[in-house]
This record gives structure tokens, sequence and C-alpha cells, in this order.
């Protein structure tokens, strides 16, 4: 029988941040074991800086302090900013900015000028971005090195926040054995499928990564994206690029076009589209069968489908990958 644990449901970033908040909480108020291991969370942090705080006097605990996801100041010596994720990245410099408002605020103009400010980034899935954080805290690092020798802790919320965590490490581990059918109720799978390829065949081409975003009940990895197109693409596309959608109902490996609709010259043109389309079925459908691709007119926006590849819902881990570097090899084509 499945376990009925509160965390598989509240997948938001802020029941996290509620969690963190309530653990390094506990050292003040609360649970006392659970106390314990709001310690060792902000030791591990401390420890990562090469500092050690051997009493911890005073803790104020704030969330959404300035739009930060949680300001941690303890002993009004050291401002902790946690920026806390879970299916998003971080956003172009949003750490150092908000290192930035603590320094300016007003609130803590004294405490500040002696004080030391440490950045945090916690993710409990794989990370497909460089993070440019003091400290970086993994799922691992929590089950491992922070969350550890708490037998005796019979809090019902940390007993779910930690099985929650080792759910997820256990999945992925069998992230082979597992059909993509089941990928879209398990985003960790995508994280770790995505953080894999990304380490063994795009790590130093950034354009070429794998990135995830979520939409509509649908999930998709974009990349391999190129922008130096042969002069027949590049009248109509900035881009082009190729696209995982993965719902409850689909599986589809896409190929897109991103229009530069600002550009007078590189507009929106039905009969170019049509022509790239009927190109890229014909060479498509010889390898992944013309009964599983068709040509697609969908156009939301900047970005428009071109060919569409329907999968087969049992595939797994590496035939998905054998497929991708097949479609990578494809797309070149269309490259100078």
């Amino acid at each position: 029988m499945e376990e009925n644990n509160i965390f598989e449901f509240a997948t938001k970033e802020l029941s996290q941040d509620a969690f963190i908040c309530w653990l390094v909480n506990s050292i003040k108020n609360g649970d006392k074991k659970v106390g314990e291991k709001g310690k060792s969370f902000l030791n591990y942090i401390f420890t990562k800086k090469g500092i050690t705080v051997h009493k911890y006097e005073t803790i104020e605990v704030l969330k959404q302090y300035k739009k930060i996801d949680i300001l941690i100041i303890v002993n009004n010596k050291y401002f902790l900013i946690i920026e806390d994720k879970k299916f998003t990245g971080i956003h172009d410099e949003q750490i150092e900015n908000y290192k930035n408002k603590i320094k300016k605020d007003k609130r803590y103009k004294e405490q500040i000028k002696d004080a030391k400010i440490i950045t945090v980034y916690y993710k409990p899935y794989e990370e497909l971005e460089e993070i440019y954080a003091d400290v970086h805290i993994k799922r691992q690092d929590m089950l491992e090195k922070i969350l550890i020798d708490d037998e005796n802790i019979d809090n019902n919320i940390y007993i779910d926040y930690k099985k929650y965590l080792e759910e997820i490490e256990n999945t992925v581990k069998k992230i082979r054995e597992i059909p993509i059918k089941d990928w879209n109720k398990k985003k960790e799978l995508l994280y770790k499928f995505a953080f894999d390829y990304n380490k063994k065949f795009s790590n130093k081409e950034n354009n070429k990564k794998c990135r995830i975003q979520s939409m509509q009940g649908s999930n998709y990895v974009d990349w391999y994206l190129i922008e130096n197109l042969k002069e027949k693409y590049n009248k109509m596309f900035k881009k082009m690029y190729l696209s995982l959608n993965i719902n409850y109902e689909l599986r589809e490996l896409r190929v897109r076009g991103e229009v530069n609709e600002t550009d007078k010259k590189l507009m929106y043109d039905e009969k170019i589209r049509n022509e790239v389309s009927k190109e890229l079925y014909e060479e498509f459908s010889k390898i992944f069968n013309d009964k599983n691709c068709e040509i697609t007119a969908r156009k939301k926006g900047k970005n428009i489908n071109l060919l569409t590849i329907n999968l087969d819902e049992n595939i797994k881990y590496d035939k998905l990958e054998y497929v991708m570097k097949e479609a990578e090899g494809l797309l070149d084509k269309y490259q100078k």
C-alpha cells in the first residue's frame, strides 16, 4: 500500500520553504529533537564557509522578506539568504540581487555593518544550470549529511519530508527501468534524465543543453538549439531546436522553429513553414517511421511546431537517449 505523504501533493516551492523555516525555527521553538536537525542544517552551511558557530543565541526566520524565499539571521551576525527551488531554476543574478537588497536594507542598517551575508541554494531535484551561490545544498546532502541520526524523532512533518526525499532518491536510481509514460507524474525522472544527458553529451555547449519547463500540465525538455541556419531557413527562422513534450496523454518529440517577429526580414511565412515541415518529414520519417511522424501547423507566439514524432509510451531511458541523438544528427543538416 502506498504511503499517504503530504509532500507528494504539496509540491509548490512555498511548501518546501515552510519546511525549512519550521526546521530552523524549531531550534528555539518547538520539538527539541527536530531543533537539533535545524542546527544540523545551519551547521552544514557554516561548515561549508569555514565558520564555526558554538551557540545559537538568537535566530530570526523570515519568509518572503524583500521577495527572498527565506532569510535567516543568526546571532545578529550572519544573514543567510536561502533560495529554494523545485521545478524551476534560478533567474539571472537573482541571488546577487537579493544580497544587494539586504546590504541596503534600512531595517538592518546597524547589524549589517559587521555581519556576514551567506547565499544558499537548495533544490531536491537535479540542477541543470550553474549555480552562483556560496553554498549549494543538494538532495543527497540533506539525506546523507543533514537529516541523519534521527531515529528518535517521531514528528510526522519531519518524517514525511525525509521520506519524500528518500522516495525521490529511490525513484531516480530506477530511472532506466521506468517507461516515459510514467515520467510526467514523477518529475524527478525528467530532471535526472536531462542532468545525465547534459553531462554525457552537452557539457561544453550551453545552447545544446537540456532545459525543462512546465506549462498547462505538460513538461517540456527543450534542447539542441541551433542558430547558424542555412540561408534557405534563416529567411524565416532565427533558431531551430528539438523539444520533448511529456504529459499524461502524449509523448512527443518535436522539431520547433523560433520566428523573430520583431525583425521584418524574418516574418512568419506559411509557405516557407510548409516547405520546411515537408522537408523535415522526409528526413525524419526515414528513421522514425512515417506512421509516427506528422506535420504539425500549431503556431503560438514566436515558437512554432514544424514536425511531431509520436513516441511509444513504453520507451525507456536508453532508447530515448538514442532517439534524441538521432534527431540531433538530422537537425544538424539545417545549419551552415
